[in-house]
């Protein structure tokens, strides 16, 4: 079972992939700016440093040679283990106007599905693309009192496990025998096709004894809660849509499948769920969804002492 970690294989400008590792740095990067949020920035790196985190800026990088957006913006945010952004806007002429910048840097974190932390002043209006996330307002009696408590949320929810080791082989295997689980067989294309999907995520299928119901296989003992949540929702993502009933039609018009094959394949998403192993019991109450909407594929988080205890 591959577990290698998630590297940026796809450069957003066009360059060659950089593949630096996403959350490999014990590191924040803060987007801010310069002239409103400087002291916000201070509070943020001590609180960051007590907790042996360095904040890293844009400013804050040099590297000649280099190209400065990569070096100084990119690669610091995909590395990062979470980020912070300031929204309070510029003064300019009297009038308060975001900052590109800031906003620029803001849409990379989301766009590399990174927990970001967005503060701004109390006193000022979100720009309206992001006005209907969630951004804690503060003022300069409040701020360290939020920023602590929120900080402390994002370590918590994107810390590495501390004992981190791969699981061996063995044990995870006599653990899947006793949920009555199989390594699914590449024998057959569909079974081929199936496995794909969850192969760029490092999903494995199996199959239950019967062989009527299969179920995609994490394990994630070297990953962050963050990084999972997100292999998780792509996972989902790609199953409900290759077996929406949109898609489907569409490739019983085009001949890819045939009467028999779209019954099975509408009945697929009512007969598959997700396993995850990871190592501590922290992680896995993060990572329990209390309330599971009804239609989503189910999840089971598992930690190393259920697959040892066996």
């Amino acid at each position: 079972m591959d577990n290698t970690i998630r590297s940026n294989k796809f450069c957003i400008i066009g360059n060659p992939a950089c593949d630096v590792v996403f959350a490999s740095m014990r590191s924040c990067f803060i987007a801010y700016g310069f002239e409103r949020s400087s002291l916000e920035v201070d509070i943020v790196k001590n609180i960051l440093a007590q907790h042996m985190y360095k904040g890293e800026e844009a400013g804050g990088t040099l590297k000649p040679g280099h190209f400065a957006f990569c070096t100084k913006i990119c690669s610091q945010i995909i590395s990062s283990q979470f980020c912070i952004v300031f929204l309070n806007h510029d003064l300019i002429k009297g009038k308060q106007i975001p900052n590109a910048n800031v906003n620029m840097e803001y849409g990379l974190m989301l766009g590399f599905n990174k927990y970001v932390i967005p503060f701004q002043k109390e006193d000022e209006n979100l720009p309206f693309n992001v006005s209907t996330l969630d951004t804690i307002k503060y003022n300069s009696r409040n701020f360290k009192s939020l920023a602590t408590k929120a900080i402390l949320q994002a370590i918590q929810e994107c810390q590495v496990s501390t004992t981190s080791q791969s699981p061996p082989t063995e044990k995870i295997n006599r653990f899947l025998i006793s949920k009555e689980l199989l390594v699914a067989p590449r024998d057959n294309i569909g079974e081929v096709n199936l496995s794909r999907l969850g192969e760029p995520l490092q999903f494995v299928l199996m199959n239950n004894f019967v062989g009527n119901k299969i179920s995609y296989l994490g394990v994630f003992t070297h990953l962050n809660v963050e990084e999972i949540r997100w292999r998780i929702k792509k996972l989902r993502e790609i199953l409900s849509s290759r077996f929406s009933d949109i898609a489907l039609q569409a490739h019983l018009s085009a001949g890819g499948i045939n009467p028999v094959a779209l019954e099975y394949a509408k009945r697929l998403l009512d007969n598959v769920k997700i396993l995850v192993i990871v190592n501590d019991t922290q992680f896995a109450d993060m990572l329990i969804e209390k309330k599971p909407k009804s239609h989503q594929i189910p999840l089971e988080v598992y930690t190393m002492d259920e697959v040892e205890s066996v």
